[in-house]
């Protein structure tokens, strides 16, 4: 939650959603967050990364970023199906680590 409450704080941003989605490659469970933008913006993933570094501890800035245009949503709840999310996995996202870019560990 906190990491799309710190998501959603982008003006670009118009809805959010954070799954976690097993990586074969780390053999680790990775975060994923699923961006859909405000009408007529465009943003490259890389921005979401950044802003995420800015605001957030370097372990819980996302590694991979993927930009939807609507999410699957529950008839009943209209609530956002996050495991139809997860079932996507990460195809089609930006990865940050396959990209090259290291998040930055501050200092307390």
């Amino acid at each position: 939650i906190e990491i799309e409450q710190v998501i959603m704080l982008h003006p670009d941003v118009a809805q959010c959603a954070v799954v976690g989605v097993f990586e074969e490659r780390s053999g680790d469970d990775e975060i994923v967050a699923v961006v859909k933008l405000r009408e007529g913006a465009t943003l490259p993933p890389l921005e979401i990364i950044k802003f995420c570094e800015e605001r957030i501890a370097y372990f819980k800035v996302p590694r991979y970023v993927r930009f939807i245009r609507d999410f699957p949503v529950s008839a009943s709840k209209g609530e956002i199906e996050r495991h139809k999310l997860k079932d996507e996995g990460i195809a089609d996202a930006f990865d940050r680590v396959e990209a090259g870019y290291q998040i930055k560990r501050r200092s307390a």
